[in-house]
């Protein structure tokens, strides 16, 4: 009997006699190929799948912070423009009025707006417990010395009390009505001018 030879199976790597399987994996030698002890490495000219999620993320957060109008406070922290109405401090007002004077008058607009509509509000409610309400040379500087409001609910983005007028009417033997008109007099200081904001 001839010596056919000895092998080694490509794919478990067993030393056996020559056939045309292994007699251990049971592969067909003439297809299996030996397996590579080093796999392919991803060439460095391949884009890295993990690194566009981050790139992306960079630019959409340099895009938000370029659309942004930003002031800045003492502490030289940017702030945004919309947190500057809601705090409504002067300061930040004044230094804006010097590089954009429009949107500041937006702002001190806005903001006497605001008040007045917590005043009209806080004027019902006190009208419930008072027998009368202030009179024309009381005004609202009556109500903040008897406690009943603060001097910053009273004044206006420019720092002026808001012009207070009372005016009875159908007064008769069983009630009396009256009407109460507050106004702020707007960035010009006048009263009856065309920037005169009244209580909505």
């Amino acid at each position: 009997m001839s010596d056919q030879g000895n092998m080694i199976c490509p794919a478990c790597e067993k030393f056996q006699p020559k056939a045309e399987e292994c007699a251990h994996c049971g592969i067909v030698i003439a297809k299996a190929h030996k397996p590579d002890a080093h796999p392919p490495q991803p060439t460095t000219n391949e884009p890295d799948s993990d690194g566009l999620p981050i790139k992306a993320i960079v630019i959409v957060v340099v895009i938000m912070i370029a659309g942004g109008t930003f002031l800045f406070t003492g502490n030289d922290q940017p702030t945004d423009e919309g947190q500057s109405v809601a705090k409504g401090s002067t300061s930040q007002i004044d230094r804006l009025a010097v590089i954009k004077p429009k949107t500041a008058s937006k702002i001190q607009i806005v903001k006497t707006q605001a008040t007045l509509h917590e005043l009209k509000t806080r004027l019902y409610m006190l009208s419930m417990d008072w027998p009368e309400p202030p009179t024309n040379e009381q005004g609202l500087q009556y109500l903040v010395k008897q406690g009943h409001l603060t001097k910053a609910e009273t004044t206006d983005a420019w720092g002026r009390g808001f012009a207070y007028k009372m005016e009875w009417k159908n007064e008769n033997a069983f009630m009396r009505e009256y009407e109460i008109k507050v106004h702020s007099l707007g960035a010009d200081g006048l009263t009856n001018t065309s920037d005169d904001i009244g209580m909505p």
